[in-house]
Formats: structure tokens, C-alpha cells, sequence
């Protein structure tokens, strides 16, 4: 099911950078998508690599305080912390 979504959202993304730039603030909505279709299929370094890159367009195009920066910046955080946090339950002692 995820894998499904995924594909969808990737595919509006393409889309969406295709028809209406990069920077644009859909096209910015639909990488936010995806991050979170990558989390839920485990492909953790993917979505991590890929929020980076919204939250540093976001901020450009929509700034620093705007509430959908403030989300992906928020789901960065929460990407950065859940890998640590299993980073450390992996080590020995």
C-alpha cells in the first residue's frame, strides 16, 4: 500500500516540477508528500535527503516563519531524531 501511494505522489511531483518549476509552492507540497511515503516504506536516507531539499526551497520561496516551512522543517527534525535514536538503540552496551 505504501509502495502504491509512493508511486502516485512520485508522480504528481514529476509532474508538478515539469509543469510548474521547482520552486513552485505545489510542486514543493507534492515533495512534502513523497517524504512521507519514503518514511513509510523505510526509505529513511531517501526522505531525509529529499525533506533537506524542501525545507531549503521552502524557505527561499515561501520563508523562514511560513507555516509550510515550519512543517517540513519540523518533519526534518523528527527524520534527524528518529534515525539517531535507532542509531543508538543499535549499539552495543
Amino acid at each position: 500500500m505504501h509502495e502504491e501511494s509512493l508511486a502516485l505522489n512520485q508522480e504528481t511531483y514529476v509532474r508538478r516540477r515539469r509543469v510548474l518549476g521547482d520552486d513552485h509552492p505545489h510542486t514543493l507540497l507534492s515533495a512534502h508528500d513523497v517524504v512521507i511515503d519514503l518514511l513509510a516504506a523505510g526509505r529513511t536516507a531517501e526522505a531525509l535527503t529529499l525533506c533537506r531539499e524542501t525545507v531549503r526551497k521552502r524557505v527561499e520561496v515561501l520563508g523562514k516563519e511560513h507555516p509550510e516551512t515550519v512543517k517540513t522543517m519540523r518533519l526534518a527534525e523528527q527524520i534527524v531524531s528518529a534515525a539517531e535514536l535507532d542509531t543508538r538503540s543499535r549499539l552495543p552496551g
